[in-house]
Parts: C-alpha cells; sequence; structure tokens
C-alpha cells in the first residue's frame, strides 16, 4: 500500500500483519519531544514543516540514537542538512556524546 504524507514525498506502509518498529519507551519519547522543541527554535518554519518534524526516534541507549523517516528521501536530506544539529541537541539532553543511526 502507497500513502501519499501531505508533504509530498511517498512512502510505502508495511504490509498487514509485517513487523513493524515498536513505539519508543516513554523516557524516548520525552527525550525526542525536547530535541524536537530545541530544533525548531534552530530551523526555519519551512525546514521544519518538511523536514524535521516527520522524524521520530526509535530508541535511545548508550549514546546511540536510531532515528526513523517516513521516506528514504527524507533521511537522506535531514542528515545531510541537520545531523550536526540534531546530534548536539540530542548530546545535550543525553549529557554523552551521540552517534545517530537511521532505522
Amino acid at each position: 500500500t502507497i500513502q501519499q504524507p501531505s508533504w509530498g514525498l511517498t512512502a510505502a506502509l508495511p504490509e498487514q500483519g509485517a513487523e513493524t518498529t515498536p513505539p519508543p519507551s516513554a523516557r524516548d519519547a520525552a527525550i525526542w519531544q525536547a530535541a524536537q522543541e530545541r530544533l525548531r527554535d534552530r530551523v526555519s518554519s519551512a525546514a521544519w514543516g518538511l523536514w524535521l518534524q516527520h522524524v521520530r526516534l526509535v530508541a535511545a541507549c548508550a549514546g546511540r540514537v536510531q532515528l526513523a523517516c517516513p521516506a528514504v528521501g527524507v533521511a537522506e536530506t535531514f542528515e545531510q542538512r541537520y545531523s550536526g544539529d540534531v546530534t548536539e541537541v540530542l548530546g545535550d539532553l543525553l549529557g554523552c556524546d551521540v552517534e545517530v543511526e537511521w532505522a
């Protein structure tokens, strides 16, 4: 099944019964919400709406953070343009150096 997100990129949805990524823990969700609030202040509203608001945190453990995007193009652009900001913000929130991975 193909879904057309409101911002124009095509994302494939998993087939019914397919394995999906579990939701983040409450701690991880709180960390990502705080990170998003800080990131929103660092980028234009257009960049926020197009790239950053659609990224989600999958897990954060031992300095390694897994992020997911609804489409490959978003992940590639996000990583090229905003990985430094994300790494810095998450490192500040977690209190350690952070390595960002894409799930």
